[in-house]
C-alpha cells in the first residue's frame, strides 16, 4: 500500500534541490529494486553498501561544486518557512477531518544537506581496496551480511499507520481528498489539489523559487550533470574501454551481461560487476529477477548477496580487469577532456554561474 510522505507539501522546492543535487535524499529515494546497476540499496542499508565512488585525480568540474551547493541553498532558503509549514499541515489536518479522515500534521523537517556525486573528483566506478589479498576478503566492502539489518530505522508516522488501517476503497477516497484529482506530484497548487493543494494557496511561500538564480542556471547545471551521467559512456573511447573490461570478465568467467528483456545498464562497465556480484548467491548462480522487482518482495535469502565467497570472487575478476585494461586511468582521462571542453565552450556561462553565488 502506498504511502504518501508528509514531505508533498513542499514539492516544488525539493524537486528543484533533487535536480541540483543529481541524486534523492534518502528520504526521497524510491523503493530498490533487483537485478539493475542502478544504486540500489541491496542491503537495506546505505551505511552498510560499497562506496559506489573511486576517488581519482582533480577533475575539472569539481572547481563548480561550491558554486552549484551555494545556489541550491538559495533554492531550499526560498522554499517554505517553518511557521508556514506547520499552517499547512493545521490547514489540512482540519481539511482532512471536514472529509471524514484524520490527519496527523508533521513535524517541520529540517534541511539536509545536498550532495553532489556528478561534480565531486571521483567517477561511478565501485570502490574496491587497493591491495588484491584485501579484495580477496572483502569483496566490494561489505564483508558481514549478518550485519544488513543492524542501524535500520523505522519512520514513526502516525498518518502512514492510519491509512493502513484503511480498506482499499476508504484508501481511495483519502488520497483523493488529500492530493485531488492531479494526485501527490501536482506541482500547481489548486482547488483540485486536494487539500494539500488548497493549503498552498491559503498559504503561499514567501518568495517564489522560480525566480531564483537556482532556476536561471539550471539548464547549465543539467547539461553538466547529464554529461557525467549520460553522455561520457556514448564517448568512443570509453565504450571501447567497457567492451575490454567486459571481454576480460568473460575471459574469467563472469558474464555480466542481463538476461534478454532487461534494460540497457545505465552505468556500463565496472558497475556491472558490482550488480553481478550483489546478485548471485552462494551457490555461485545468478539471481535475475524480473524488472523492476521491488528489494521487499524478493525472498530473504536473495535480498543482500553480499559477504559471500562467490561475491568477494567477481570483485577480484574485477579488480584484475580494472588493471589489465587500465580502466580506472582510462575514464578518469576521457572524462576529464569531456569536462574540460565543457569548459572551455561554456565558460561564460560558468562564470555567470559563480558570480551569481556570491564566488567570483
Amino acid at each position: 500500500m502506498p504511502v504518501i510522505p508528509h514531505s508533498a507539501s513542499i514539492a516544488a522546492s525539493a524537486l528543484l534541490l533533487t535536480v541540483l543535487a543529481g541524486c534523492a535524499t534518502p528520504g526521497d529515494a524510491p523503493e530498490s529494486t533487483h537485478g539493475t546497476n542502478t544504486s540500489s540499496d541491496v542491503a537495506g542499508n546505505d551505511a552498510l553498501a560499497p562506496n559506489l565512488a573511486t576517488t581519482v585525480a582533480e577533475l575539472p568540474f569539481a572547481r563548480f561544486g561550491a558554486a552549484v551547493t551555494a545556489l541550491a541553498s538559495d533554492a531550499g532558503s526560498s522554499g517554505v518557512d517553518e511557521d508556514v509549514f506547520a499552517s499547512r499541515e493545521a490547514f489540512i489536518a482540519d481539511c482532512m477531518a471536514a472529509e471524514g479522515f484524520t490527519y496527523t500534521p508533521a513535524p517541520y523537517p529540517e534541511p539536509e544537506s545536498a550532495s553532489y556525486p556528478w561534480l565531486e573528483n571521483a567517477i561511478a566506478v565501485p570502490e574496491l581496496p587497493a591491495d588484491r589479498s584485501a579484495v580477496a576478503t572483502r569483496g566490494y566492502g561489505q564483508d558481514d551480511p549478518d550485519r544488513a539489518d543492524e542501524g535500520a530505522t523505522l519512520v514513526d508516522d502516525a498518518d502512514a499507520e492510519y491509512i493502513e488501517g484503511l480498506s482499499d476503497q476508504a484508501v481511495t477516497a483519502y488520497m483523493a481528498a488529500l492530493t485531488g484529482s492531479r494526485g501527490p506530484d501536482d506541482m500547481n497548487p489548486a482547488e483540485d489539489g486536494g487539500c494539500q493543494g488548497r493549503s498552498e494557496t491559503e498559504f503561499p511561500a514567501r518568495s517564489d523559487v522560480s525566480d531564483s538564480a537556482a532556476v536561471q542556471f539550471q539548464p547549465l547545471i543539467m547539461a553538466m550533470q547529464k554529461l557525467v551521467q549520460r553522455d561520457i559512456y556514448t564517448d568512443q573511447a570509453v565504450a571501447d574501454l567497457n567492451e575490454e573490461w567486459v571481454g576480460c570478465m568473460g575471459e574469467a568467467g563472469y558474464d555480466v551481461g542481463a538476461p534478454a528483456g532487461y534494460p540497457a545498464p545505465s552505468v556500463p562497465g565496472p558497475m556491472e560487476g558490482w550488480n553481478l556480484a550483489v546478485i548471485t548467491g552462494a551457490d555461485g548462480t545468478a539471481h535475475w529477477s524480473e524488472v523492476g522487482t521491488a528489494m521487499s518482495d524478493l525472498p530473504e535469502d536473495e535480498r543482500a548477496l553480499i559477504g559471500t565467497e562467490a561475491e568477494h570472487a567477481i570483485a577480484v575478476a574485477d579488480f584484475d580487469c580494472r588493471a589489465e585494461t587500465d580502466y580506472v586511468e582510462r575514464f578518469t582521462a576521457a572524462l576529464r577532456s569531456a569536462q574540460q571542453e565543457f569548459v572551455d565552450r561554456r565558460g561564460d556561462e560558468l562564470a555567470a554561474m559563480e558570480a551569481a553565488a556570491g564566488l567570483s
